[in-house]
């Protein structure tokens, strides 16, 4: 009876802690699955600018060019920044990221050739040969401390 009690109220703190700390503290576990979002995003634009390639022998620059890929994720948004028949670059942004300790959080990508490499918002990574879309939110970890997110936002 003890064990069944103290396990219903191990379970109940949880619970409170979560729906009612977390959003005191700017913790969030959802911020994983908001830039696991926008990386999906991005790999699925790569897909889209390389049936693009073929079908006109350039990469689009516009996003509107890619017509079933244009409201795929109501809440990111992905933006072609550059394009042309060698090369791509492109960004996503998550309304999550609006405000709030990750604001400005984003991905970026790039492929090809071109010399104007775009960054990240906030923590100013570039992609490379090796890690074509990096994001700001790499290396970050739902269960970190206060301090350790405040850490983590002023590194790089």
């Amino acid at each position: 009876m003890r064990l069944t009690v103290i396990i219903g109220g191990v379970l109940l703190a949880s619970v409170a802690m979560h729906v009612f700390i977390s959003p005191l503290c700017g913790c969030s576990t959802k911020t994983p699955s908001h830039a696991s979002a926008m990386k999906s995003g991005l790999r699925n634009l790569a897909t889209a600018q390389e049936e693009y390639l073929v079908d006109h022998g350039t990469y689009a620059d516009d996003i509107a060019a890619l017509e079933f890929f244009v409201g795929q994720r109501p809440l990111v948004k992905i933006a072609i920044l550059a394009g042309d028949a060698e090369s791509w670059a492109a960004r996503a942004t998550h309304d999550a990221f609006t405000s709030g300790l990750y604001a400005g959080a984003d991905c970026v990508t790039a492929f090809g050739t071109s010399d104007a490499v775009p960054q990240t918002t906030m923590k100013h990574r570039s992609p490379s040969a090796d890690r074509p879309l990096v994001c700001d939110m790499d290396g970050w970890s739902a269960f970190q401390s206060r301090w350790a997110r405040w850490r983590w936002r002023t590194s790089d």
